[in-house]
């Protein structure tokens, strides 16, 4: 049953890691969260290289809070980017009318 156990517990592992790694194909983790990433687990390989089994055996798993925290900042800066880029589309379409006041200062009619 040793063999059986041993099994098991592997299978139990990479089961309950599935999910830390589903989470790190989000499109928020750019390319400096994956650095960050790399460094964390002591992988020096290029980005392009890099194998689900080289995050296997760097202890991905052992991870889980670093890899929680490198998602949470990933995902809020994400939010933020889509915020910044609405506002600017939302400026970049607006129409301002401004008038002359008092022959000196142009102020925006309506506001």
């Amino acid at each position: 049953y040793d063999a059986y156990t041993a099994l098991y517990d592997k299978i139990k592992s990479f089961v309950s890691g599935h999910a830390t790694l589903s989470d790190c194909k989000t499109d928020a983790l750019k390319e400096r969260h994956w650095k960050t990433i790399l460094q964390k687990l002591n992988i020096h390989v290029p980005y392009s290289e890099l194998t689900v089994g080289m995050l296997w055996d760097a202890g991905l798993l052992d991870r889980k809070k670093d890899m929680a925290e490198i998602l949470s900042v990933a995902q809020g800066e994400m939010a933020i980017e889509i915020f910044l880029s609405d506002v600017r589309d939302r400026w970049m379409k607006q129409e301002l009318d401004l008038v002359l006041y008092q022959n000196r200062v142009r102020l925006i009619r309506g506001w």
